[in-house]
C-alpha cells in the first residue's frame, strides 16, 4: 500500500553485529548469543522500573548498560554489574565501550552478586517496613487517603470519564 504502515521485517539487520528484530523472539536463545544487555530509555516515565528482563540479563550472566533513565540504574551502580550512561547516544557509546572493555569483570559481578541483588530487591523486610512507612504517613493525615467514592467523584468533576460495564 503506497504511503500506508507496513509490516516490519522480521529482523532488520544493521552490520554483522547489530540486528533489530520484532515480533516473537526465543529469549533464551537471545540471552546465550548476546554479549552485553542494552536498555537506552530516554525518558523516565516511558520505561519499566525494574523490567523482567533485567532479571534474565542477570540470570544469563550479560553485563548491563543502561541509562540513567532505567529504575535499575542505582542497582547496576551499586553491584558493579554493567555502566550506566546518561541519556544520550555519545555517553551511551561510551558506556557500551566501558563494559566490553572489562567484560570479564562485569560478568565475574554479576556471579559473586546476583544472589546478593535479588536478596536486596526482594527482602520482605524492606519492603514491608515500605509499606508500614506509608500506611504511617497516610494515617497521620487522614487527608491523604482517598477512598473510591472519593476518587471518582475526583475524577468525575474534571469532566473525565468513570467506566463500568461500558456505563458513565
Amino acid at each position: 500500500m503506497a504511503g500506508g504502515i507496513t509490516e516490519p521485517p522480521d529482523v532488520l539487520i544493521l552490520d554483522e553485529r547489530v540486528q533489530i528484530s520484532y515480533g516473537f523472539i526465543d529469549m533464551d536463545k537471545f540471552f546465550k548469543e548476546i554479549d552485553v544487555y542494552l536498555l537506552p530509555f530516554g525518558e523516565e516515565g516511558r520505561n519499566h522500573a525494574c523490567p523482567h528482563s533485567f532479571w534474565e540479563a542477570v540470570y544469563y550472566r550479560k553485563p548491563l548498560v543502561v541509562t540513567e533513565k532505567v529504575g535499575i540504574a542505582s542497582i547496576v551502580n551499586k553491584y558493579g554489574i554493567g555502566a550506566v550512561a546518561k541519556a544520550d547516544a555519545q555517553y551511551f557509546a561510551e558506556a557500551i565501550n566501558k563494559v566490553c572493555g572489562n567484560y570479564q569483570y562485569y560478568v565475574d559481578r554479576i556471579c559473586s552478586t546476583r544472589d546478593q541483588i535479588l536478596a536486596d530487591i526482594l527482602d520482605q523486610k524492606k519492603i514491608i517496613g515500605k509499606y508500614i512507612a506509608e500506611y504511617k504517613s497516610l494515617l497521620s493525615d487522614p487527608s491523604q487517603v482517598i477512598t473510591l467514592t472519593g476518587w471518582r467523584q475526583a475524577v468525575l468533576s474534571n469532566d473525565k470519564t468513570w467506566l463500568k460495564d461500558g456505563n458513565h
